[in-house]
């Protein structure tokens, strides 16, 4: 039973009535996908990258070269607002992490303190497509670097053309991060999740997504820790 909600909109309203309807339909697709990399690894990420992205690509990770050239591709002014996102956002986790560390009782003689332990490996989901998300990966993988994480992947589906978005490799860059995979999708989340040939897998996937996405992770959460069910605007 799919509850109505309310909104001013009534087009607005049937198309979010719609999209409930097909998370039924939609969860066997996605159960299949996850299935299908875990059976057979890179082959079904291409296979579904050609079938969902409509791009067929030749490899799936993303080499240095191909993130050197996306620098091309960005103005200063781009650059320079990655910088100063990636420069705030520090300054704000490590003025987070300090209030979560550290004593927070001393009675008696006794004290206890609270210690955050990094987890290994994070894989971030960055959407791509029409739109650039670069804010979007700076705002997942730099809390991860801060916690010194010890392992950032980042996945994002590919351009028809079958590279990824430059802003995005930029703001991969400008962070560190140089494991960057072409590929999106349930696909993403599965590879994230269980691993495949090229892509390990990691201890917790974080970043928003659309439909497929959001049901992968609600699938794979038994295996793999993950931050939220989260669309693009985060609703």
């Amino acid at each position: 039973m799919i509850k109505k909600i309310q909104v001013k909109n009534g087009t607005k309203e049937a198309t979010l009535i719609r999209s409930l309807n097909r998370i039924p339909q939609n969860s066997f697709i996605v159960q299949k996908i996850i299935n299908d990399v875990i059976k057979f690894g890179d082959n079904a990420i291409i296979k579904y990258t050609k079938k969902f992205d409509n791009v067929k690509i030749d490899s799936i990770v993303v080499d240095k070269e191909e993130i050197k050239k996306a620098y091309q591709e960005v103005t200063m002014n781009q650059l320079n607002s990655l910088k100063k996102s990636k420069k705030l956002l520090e300054k704000n986790e490590k003025m987070l992490l300090r209030r979560l560390t550290g004593i927070i009782s001393s009675i008696d003689g006794v004290k206890i303190e609270r210690i955050v332990k990094p987890i290994d490996s994070v894989g971030c989901y960055v959407p791509g497509g029409k739109a650039r998300y670069p804010s979007t990966l700076i705002m997942c993988a730099v809390p991860a670097i801060i916690a010194n994480v010890s392992r950032i992947a980042v996945v994002s589906p590919p351009m028809k053309n079958g590279n990824i978005d430059p802003l995005t490799l930029v703001a991969a860059d400008i962070c560190g991060i140089d494991e960057v995979y072409r590929v999106g999708g349930a696909q993403a989340v599965a590879a994230l999740a269980y691993g495949t040939e090229t892509i390990k897998k990691v201890d917790k996937i974080v970043g928003p997504g659309g439909l497929f996405v959001n049901i992968a992770k609600l699938f794979v959460s038994n295996k793999t820790d993950i931050d939220m069910i989260a669309g693009p605007t985060e609703l």
